[in-house]
């Protein structure tokens, strides 16, 4: 038997291109926002909800929070750039998981693979989060600002044990969102370990072309 999703986005179109891409291996169904979702899940159980953080009536993190109270079951949040607080708010409920937008086919299927395909990998989601913290390197955000495309991933860190994609390799992160980081007072941005190397390379480059 197919295990049961629920998708909840307010943007048809890309609630429609979700669903598509899921109704292969899973059996998939659909809410326009927060409040229809949770109208569903009141006579529905189901195995996963993957649900946008900015919606009307009720939020993605509302949403989450209801669900964690009232018929508990694994959630992915979708964030955008813009979602720092709601996202540090959903880490403290319990989210599962985020997905960063813009986002690939695969990432959506590995995220959700994790989840429901791999029960292993929820039995020490502390250790696992701890060890995944030695393999970051931490960039100072101005290090950002000057760069038509990363060099590699990036990520921001809601607290020890948690980092969050918020660009992809050779994306851009515009400068009015580095501005709006800066405002909430973060300092760094951090990137793998296996991908500082290009980073510092980078960094030679526009020294040697300012000189």
């Amino acid at each position: 038997m197919k295990k049961k999703i629920l998708v909840v986005e307010d943007d048809q179109s890309f609630r429609d291109a979700l669903s598509a891409i899921l109704m292969k291996d899973y059996s998939v169904t659909t809410a326009e926002n927060g409040k229809s979702a949770k109208s569903i899940l009141s006579i529905q159980d189901f195995d996963l909800v993957i649900s946008d953080i900015q919606m009307p009536f009720f939020t993605g993190v509302d949403l989450l929070e209801w669900v964690k109270q009232n018929k508990p079951c694994p959630f992915i949040l979708m964030t955008g750039f813009s979602h720092l607080l709601e996202m540090q708010r959903a880490h403290a409920i319990g989210v599962d998981d985020f997905l960063s937008k813009p986002f690939t086919d695969k990432e959506l299927k590995e995220k959700i693979q994790k989840i429901l395909g791999d029960l292993t990998s929820q039995v020490q989601p502390k250790a696992e989060a701890k060890q995944e913290d030695t393999e970051f390197f931490k960039v100072h955000i101005e290090d950002f600002v000057s760069q038509k495309e990363t060099s590699s991933a990036v990520y921001i860190r809601l607290n020890e044990d948690k980092y969050v994609k918020i660009a992809h390799k050779g994306g851009k992160i515009p400068e009015e969102k580095i501005g709006l980081f800066k405002e909430k007072g973060i300092e760094f941005l951090y990137i793998r370990k296996e991908d500082f190397s290009s980073l510092v390379g980078l960094s030679v480059q526009l020294t040697k072309a300012l000189a």
